[in-house]
């Protein structure tokens, strides 16, 4: 079925056969067939916002051609009375975990994934005579071919309450003999529109199947379907009001009775003025007696990246590249017994790359633009090398490192650091890649600072033991700087989308240590990390410090015995070239690390130390997001204020930008504590259409409370104690101006910070702090 005046696909269409009393129901390409055994009768074709056809069996035509109505899908109509469609979708609703795949015990399935890529050029455009020769060539490749076309087999494994495991068992794209990545269907949309809230491309937005959805959403009953044992309902949705263009849904829900379960799906943007423009496509189908995905499709246009054309007198257009998935799903088992994998959860399978009979799996034979493609593909791929400039590029941008040598890489994040003791930091790092070995990782780095003049280095090293829970043994040593008074943790997954590493830029007292450190590490359970280890270090304050235990000692020994574990929502590593990479992060996340500290002959210290951090992300309907955040450490025994907390402080005079998750007013070390506990809570706002600046704004409010059992033991350093409780609140609008694309932006925007309680400034004017923000994201 399709669109008379467009030809464009009807997907999830509606044939009504009324002497049989059956339904069926076009898959996502507007395909659909009848059982022989239909051989005389009406047929009725029907698909909300076009003209129903009437046609009699047996069918003459192969393709059915709807003609629109002169209304548009889900057109807001006031009434007095609520539509009949609300009494259904809250229905739905309250039994969506009934229906939802997630709330399943486990399940495995067999999918078919293929991707293409492609611009769609008007038809008048290819019979233009006065087209430059580069566009008409252009023009001729992609009449031809695809930019890109890939195909995959998987089979899934879910048990719940959140393990998943993947495997690609066959694998082929164009230009890639051995592909070394695939993209599956729900890795880039939902994979059941009973998720809530729905993430798509990073970007969350209010599922029409949740709770109070009805408040959101305009709910219209477009069709009744009515077979010998069931009905379908279409219910066509859309915002009541459309204020924040790029979170908000409108579509079609195709509802099962008597179960009120979803049959199909149809939902897309809101409003025509996006970045990216999608429209999903889902089908589904009962299977022992439950409700599951069968049909999975989406259309991505992405409206920034363009293709521009001209003709000889200068005019053009310019038109938005569209990438396409389609999944078809099979041999869907429930109830099934798996082997857990914790720390695998997508893989793809060494041999997949050399599955040769594709033409047995596919649900329908490719195109001869799909074949052209993959033989372009390959020969491109042959003459200039392209696979292996891809991989490495993938490897750079997957490890954050750059290909060295083929064999080795080098860090990012080893190259260039800044803070006030240091100052410019330049540096490199080299490791072993996963080329060499992919099990062992081994290398070291050297840095330099500017400021104080001085060589940094170090090595360390990790061994690959058992892949499927991530067991490794780990060791190092360094000469580096560190900064006293600050939480430490392992695997803190959020640190750099949450926090932005801003706050490292306002160190600027520093102790310089030397170290070494060995351990384990494991992953039990999926989302669950376990750390055991021992490090010893020498530290040495570059500051005027007296520990008065010890008056004239200027060195201080630590040792310490570590324990920590850390739970990370939704976490999930895909497994490519024999390493981990991490692919998923949600909330909550929980981080616990507990070190016990000892003697070393007439060295070192007796003390235990307990430290904490929490953060939780809600999404809130219409309103936004709401963070929570806390984090705190507990220190008992006498021990040099090195291990001690000067709390989450970010200001500075000097410096004007915002450290995100610190208080902006609290001066860097100017509490002391051994007991300490901070919470946050911050309200963000969705992104909002002011004109031509798209912000969000946030509302931010912070507390603080410590205290100090000995505070005579530390000398030559001015702090206060925070015993009566330390208050911050602040407003930010962020996204004042933006750069980057929709996968990547900084966000510029700007922030205003008070102090006010037990411990506000004299001068009032000295508690309010102005300050610039930079935000990273979608």
């Amino acid at each position: 079925m399709i669109d008379a005046q467009t030809k464009e696909p009807l997907p999830f269409a509606n044939i009504w056969v009324s002497d049989y009393q059956l339904v069926f129901t076009t898959d996502d390409r507007g395909y659909f067939s009848l059982p022989d055994s239909l051989t005389k009768g009406k047929v009725v074709f029907s698909y909300v916002g076009y003209e129903t056809l009437t046609d009699t069996l047996p069918l003459r035509r192969r393709v059915i051609g709807l003609l629109p109505t002169s209304y548009a899908i889900g057109e807001v109509v006031v009434a007095a009375a609520e539509d009949p469609a609300v009494g259904v979708m809250r229905e739905v609703i309250r039994r969506r975990k009934q229906h939802n795949p997630a709330f399943y015990d486990s399940y495995r399935f067999k999918s078919y994934n293929q991707q293409l890529a492609t611009v769609d050029l008007p038809a008048d455009l290819y019979e233009k005579s006065l087209l430059d020769t580069v566009t008409r060539e252009l023009i001729e490749f992609l009449d031809k071919r695809y930019f890109f076309f890939a195909e995959n087999i998987s089979v899934s494994e879910y048990k719940r309450p959140g393990y998943v495991h993947t495997e690609v068992i066959a694998n082929k794209m164009m230009g890639f003999q051995r592909p070394e990545f695939a993209l599956l269907g729900e890795q880039i949309m939902p994979f059941s529109l009973y998720e809530s809230p729905l993430k798509i491309l990073g970007r969350t937005y209010v599922n029409p199947v949740s709770p109070g959805s009805w408040r959101i959403f305009d709910f219209v009953l477009k069709d009744t379907l009515a077979g010998i044992n069931d009905t379908i309902l279409v219910v066509a949705f859309e915002p009541w009001e459309v204020n924040t263009a790029e979170t908000q849904l409108k579509g079609i829900l195709y509802v099962h009775l008597p179960d009120y379960a979803l049959k199909g799906v149809m939902i897309k943007n809101a409003t025509p003025k996006v970045e990216v423009a999608f429209q999903i496509h889902q089908l589904y189908e009962k299977v022992e007696g439950y409700w599951f995905p069968r049909q999975l499709s989406v259309d991505y246009v992405f409206n920034e990246i363009r293709l521009s054309t001209q003709d000889s007198t200068g005019s053009g257009g310019a038109y938005p590249l569209r990438f396409v998935n389609r999944t078809r799903i099979e041999q869907v088992a429930l109830g099934v017994q798996l082997k857990k994998k914790a720390a695998v959860a997508f893989e793809i399978h060494p041999q997949a790359h050399r599955f040769n009979e594709w033409e047995k799996v596919r649900p329908d034979s490719l195109s001869e633009k799909a074949m052209a493609t993959y033989a372009w593909g390959d020969s491109v791929s042959k003459a200039t090398g392209f696979e292996k400039r891809i991989n490495n590029l993938l490897s750079t941008a997957w490890y954050q490192s750059i290909p060295l040598l083929h064999y080795f890489e080098v860090p990012f994040n080893s190259l260039l650091h800044y803070d006030q003791y240091q100052g410019l930091r330049l540096g490199a790092a080299l490791y072993t890649g996963h080329r060499l070995w992919a099990p062992l990782r081994v290398g070291g780095y050297a840095a330099y600072g500017f400021r104080d003049a001085a060589w940094k280095y170090g090595a360390d090293g990790s061994l690959l033991l058992w892949k499927d829970i991530n067991l490794s043994v780990w060791g190092g040593f360094k000469h580096d700087v560190e900064e006293p008074g600050q939480l430490h943790f392992e695997h803190d997954l959020h640190a750099g989308a949450m926090a932005g590493g801003w706050r490292a830029f306002y160190a600027e007292r520093m102790s310089v240590v030397d170290s070494w450190r060995a351990g384990i590490a494991l992953q039990p359970l999926p989302a669950w990390h376990l750390l055991v280890g021992w490090e010893e270090g020498r530290y040495r304050p570059q500051f005027d410090y007296a520990f008065m235990q010890e008056p004239g000692r200027n060195d201080f020994l630590f040792a310490e015995s570590k324990l920590q574990l850390s739970y990370t929502f939704g976490e999930r590593y895909a497994w490519t070239a024999g390493r981990p990479r991490l692919i998923a992060a949600a909330y909550p996340q929980l981080l616990l690390a507990y070190a016990q500290g000892w003697r070393v002959g007439n060295e070192g210290y007796d003390y235990r130390r307990l430290q904490w951090m929490g953060r939780w992300n809600l999404p809130l309907l219409r309103l936004g997001e709401l963070r929570l955040r806390t984090e705190g450490a507990r220190v008992w025994g006498e021990v040099p204020a090195l291990k001690l907390m000067h709390g989450a402080a970010a200001y500075d005079p000097d410096l004007w930008f915002e450290a995100p998750e610190n208080f902006q007013t609290m001066g860097l070390y100017e509490f002391l504590s051994d007991t300490y506990i901070m919470g946050a809570v911050e309200l963000w706002s969705p992104t909002l259409n002011l004109f031509i600046i798209r912000p969000r704004v946030g509302v931010l409010q912070k507390a603080a409370w410590g205290t100090l059992a000995e505070p005579a033991l530390h000398g030559n350093i001015a702090f206060q104690t925070m015993e009566k409780g330390y208050w911050e609140s602040g407003c930010v609008l962020d996204g004042l101006y933006s750069m980057g694309s929709f996968f990547s932006k900084l966000r510029i925007g700007a922030g205003v910070f008070y102090r006010y309680g037990a411990y506000h400034l004299p001068a009032a004017s000295d508690n309010w702090v102005f300050k610039v923000s930079f935000r990273t994201g979608f």
